[in-house]
């Protein structure tokens, strides 16, 4: 019978900064590597010329390649399998332990249907929270929804592989490293601020929406330390992206309508 994880995992902050840059470092790899791909396929009509402009680039011609879902989703697809590939690799490699157990990734004992009761029931609440609050009539995020398709591959990504990846990062790797140096509150508030400031250039760095992700950031931490389990809040995470994504599918009239949605 194997023997339970420890509390404190062996990984150090260090480890966790070192993934985060390996993350950036991929994500902005691999979209520099779509821009090429783009190019060369001339997609939309893209070309150098138009990237490079009487000897400077071009930025309307990088913004509208960075709201390319064809671009940006397979860039994040494959930083978040580099990610998980150097995950495993501190886990297993550097410090010889189980991954998924080291991780804490270990269904809720007894009943998990709550979990995705919670999620639904935040995404409820932060939609609510959102209209009392101020919210950019235009985001960057919103420049991705230029189409149906767009609409549903950004929510397949959403539901699918965003929240597992950010739960292994933010309540994975994260959190039990700041939870051992600060305490849980203080780790609590931290990864939820930690996990907010992610999104803020997808947000324009609105207060507005990014206090409503600090809140769902503490949320899914708190589940995270309560369940000392991190398959817990992935699922409380996916069921509010799922809800999130079935609102707005609903009130854009199946992704064609996006303009409905704005404030």
């Amino acid at each position: 019978m194997s023997s339970p994880p420890p509390r404190d995992p062996p990984w150090t902050i260090w480890d966790v900064a070192l993934l985060a840059l390996v993350i950036f470092v991929a994500v902005n790899t691999f979209v520099l590597a779509g821009f090429a791909v783009a190019i060369a396929a001339q997609m939309d009509g893209a070309s150098v010329d138009q990237l490079v402009k009487e000897g400077h680039v071009n930025r309307p011609v990088i913004e509208r390649l960075l709201s390319d879902f064809r671009i940006v989703v397979p860039a994040q697809l494959l930083s978040y399998i580099v990610g998980f590939a150097f995950m495993q690799a501190i886990v297993r490699v550097r410090y010889r332990k189980s991954f998924w157990e080291t991780l804490r990734w270990s269904w809720p004992q007894g009943r998990w249907w709550p979990y995705p009761l919670i999620g639904s029931a935040m995404a409820i609440a932060a939609a609510a929270l959102g209209k009392f609050l101020p919210v950019p009539k235009s985001m960057p995020i919103d420049k991705l929804f230029q189409s149906p398709a767009a609409g549903y591959s950004l929510a397949a990504f959403a539901v699918l592989v965003a929240p597992l990846m950010e739960e292994l990062f933010f309540r994975g790797f994260l959190y039990p490293v700041l939870a051992r140096g600060i305490g849980v509150a203080g780790a609590i508030a931290l990864t939820g601020f930690c996990f907010a400031l992610m999104h803020a250039s997808q947000l324009a760095a609105s207060w507005g929406p990014l206090l409503v992700l600090f809140l769902v950031g503490v949320i899914l931490t708190t589940i995270r330390a309560l369940a000392r389990s991190v398959a817990a809040s992935t699922v409380t995470h996916m069921a509010y992206n799922l809800f999130i994504f079935l609102m707005m599918w609903l009130a854009s009239d199946h992704f064609h309508h996006m303009e409905r949605l704005q404030p």
